[in-house]
């Protein structure tokens, strides 16, 4: 019976070392396996000091879910604005270099502010979007890196998978 015991529990150390080596990032298959895009909000809004509003800005925030066993580290999306006929009118590539906990939920934010000397900067461009909600704005995840240094970078057949639902 001692034997028995010894050899059951050396066979589940052997299986569960084989199991969980085998678990790393790299083991995943694409890049909508590790992490997807919860919720996304645009809005326009002031900048103040104090009291006084000093400008205007779009603020984009966009939830991430990290739905693997692994930190993500970083997180490179693209942006892509489509105005009301579906012309593509700005694409913008965003970065996030906070951690992402293990199966967790983390809120990232982005604001665009209005420089009144130029005209059509990324501000203007999104503004329509913000505040009447014409168009679509959409996003892409392009890359992941996760905090080992495995990278997950989306394949030219993702791409233009993403790229026809636009």
């Amino acid at each position: 019976e001692m034997k028995l015991i010894k050899l059951s529990v050396f066979a589940v150390f052997i299986f569960s070392k084989f199991v969980f080596a085998q678990q790393k990032p790299s083991d995943l298959g694409s890049l909508s396996e590790a992490i997807e895009i919860a919720t996304t909000n645009i809005v326009e809004g002031g900048r103040y000091s104090g009291d006084y509003e000093i400008g205007r800005e779009i603020e984009i925030t966009v939830e991430f879910r990290n739905k693997t066993d692994f930190i993500i580290d970083g997180v490179e999306l693209e942006l892509l604005e489509k105005d009301a006929w579906g012309d593509t009118v700005l694409t913008k590539t965003l970065v996030l270099t906070r951690p992402i906990p293990k199966m967790e939920i983390l809120t990232a934010m982005w604001t665009f502010e209005d420089n009144e000397f130029l005209k059509n900067d990324e501000y203007d461009i999104l503004r329509p979007f913000a505040k009447y909600k014409t168009g679509k704005v959409s996003f892409k995840i392009e890359k992941i890196v996760f905090d080992d240094g495995t990278k997950l970078i989306a394949s030219k057949k993702q791409k233009k998978v993403l790229n026809k639902r636009l």
